[in-house]
């Protein structure tokens, strides 16, 4: 069954026709009745019923008011949309972001372990003379900075981690390994551009202006007239009075119920300019954020397409920064100067990739696209 809300409900109701029935029981001092002039008995109570029918012709309020009830019940859905999509885009940012810090210390792993062997190598060469001591303990001191920095990424790891499952509400919770990403076409994702009429922020804005425009008419209600339809059936229990029916047609014209209508509507007025005027900034400012995601998006495309090959090129500048290590032509500084080189280069590889998930994610957020197909997507982006 379709979910109806409770205040749409009440104000539909008013269209209904009211009925009531009134029993009224009295109890009266003692008095004789008569019936052509003979008294046949005494009695000392009486039992009334009034049945009466109402039937609303004519009320614009009413008939606004459910609009506004309506629009309101529009509105709340709308909203609690961009809390699901807002859940979504959370989940899937900190995931990534948990991906992406275990990425991390597991290349300062990888880095930790050729610097305990270029530490190795220098005490080798330090203790042979053919460094000095100060060599040696650069590379110390290189392998303690880069201890405190796994430390950390451990740290941002574990919050990150933590904020997901609070999130999903699930304590195992899997992290892959890498970012794969897949071709993405760039063409289609113009598309976003002119999507902005999906922004929630903006369907939602539109929804207010509609209440503001609701509001300004319901204020004007104030002086228009109401028409309705009464029926009356009354049997009072009474000897010798006969049963009453009465039809009632009621046209209610207001003159004068002070101010209030006519201050109610300048303020309904300003609150829908105001809504107005906050609907086309909203629009210029989403329609800047979606551009700039989208161009952020293409960047990163771009980027992450070039970085394999200067990763390759840096792996092969280490090598041969290695070999000229060996034979002594460079120092150590030189030595961890590329080391570091290297490591950025594939630490930025896959903040990029991150990046990219992530922006991409705000763009589909931006136009209301966190779907079921979009997560299976993402999940695509992952593996071992």
């Amino acid at each position: 069954m379709k979910y109806v809300d409770e205040d749409v409900q009440k104000s539909v109701s008013s269209f209904y026709p009211k009925v009531n029935l009134d029993l009224e029981y009295i109890k009266l001092n003692e008095y004789p009745v008569v019936v052509n002039g003979v008294e046949e008995r005494t009695r000392d109570d009486r039992y009334d019923q009034t049945l009466n029918v109402e039937q609303l012709l004519y009320d614009r309020s009413k008939y606004l008011e459910y609009k506004k009830q309506k629009n309101n019940y529009t509105q709340t859905s709308l909203e609690k949309d961009k809390a699901y999509q807002q859940l979504v885009y959370d989940v899937i940012k900190y995931y990534f972001e948990t991906l992406f810090r275990n990425k991390q210390i597991e290349l300062t792993n990888q880095k930790l372990e050729r610097l305990e062997k270029i530490e190795l190598r220098a005490k080798l060469k330090s203790e042979s003379g053919f460094i000095s001591k100060a060599d040696y303990l650069e590379a110390q001191a290189e392998k303690g900075d880069l201890l405190v920095k796994k430390a950390q990424l451990i740290l941002d790891y574990n919050l990150s981690k933590s904020f997901l499952k609070r999130l999903t509400g699930l304590e195992n919770i899997e992290i892959k390994k890498k970012i794969e990403l897949k071709e993405v076409d760039i063409m289609k994702m113009q598309e976003y551009l002119n999507d902005i009429n999906e922004n929630l922020d903006v369907r939602i804005q539109k929804m207010k202006i509609k209440q503001a425009d609701i509001q300004k008419s319901i204020s004007v209600t104030g002086f228009e007239p109401s028409l309705s339809l009464n029926y009356e059936y009354k049997n009072n229990d009474i000897e010798g009075v006969d049963e009453e029916r009465t039809l009632t047609l009621l046209l209610q014209v207001p003159i004068f119920s002070g101010f209030y209508d006519v201050n109610n509507y300048q303020q309904a007025k300003i609150s829908q300019l105001i809504e107005k005027e906050s609907m086309n900034q909203l629009i210029k400012d989403t329609k800047q954020s979606i551009n700039n995601k989208y161009q952020k998006v293409k960047t990163y495309i771009e980027i992450i397409k070039s970085y394999p090959a200067i990763i390759q090129a840096k792996a092969f500048s280490l090598e041969s920064m290695r070999e000229k290590f060996n034979v002594g032509t460079k120092t150590i500084i030189n030595l961890l100067d590329e080391e570091n080189k290297y490591f950025d280069k594939l630490n930025k590889y896959t903040e990029y990739k991150y990046q990219y998930v992530v922006e991409y994610t705000s763009l589909k957020q931006y136009t209301n696209s966190l779907d079921e197909e979009f997560i299976k997507k993402v999940n695509g982006f992952i593996s071992e």
